[in-house]
């Protein structure tokens, strides 16, 4: 069963809700925010992190 968790973007400040599914296979890959473009999160084991969903826009402007 997935859990979810809120991402918060480094470079605007957008917060995403992601939800995060155990996998028995290695994935490496990454998110990115659909704000600003820059990378939201990445990850490389046995976890993939989906379905990002924005909850809060951008509070600072990208530069």
């Amino acid at each position: 069963m997935p859990s979810e968790i809120e991402v918060p973007c480094k470079h605007c400040g957008a917060v995403f809700r992601v939800r995060k599914f155990k996998s028995i296979a290695r994935d490496k890959d990454s998110l990115s925010c659909t704000e600003c473009g820059n990378e939201l999160m990445s990850w490389n084991g046995g976890v993939m992190y989906l379905e990002p969903k924005l909850i809060s826009g951008a509070t600072k402007k990208p530069q």
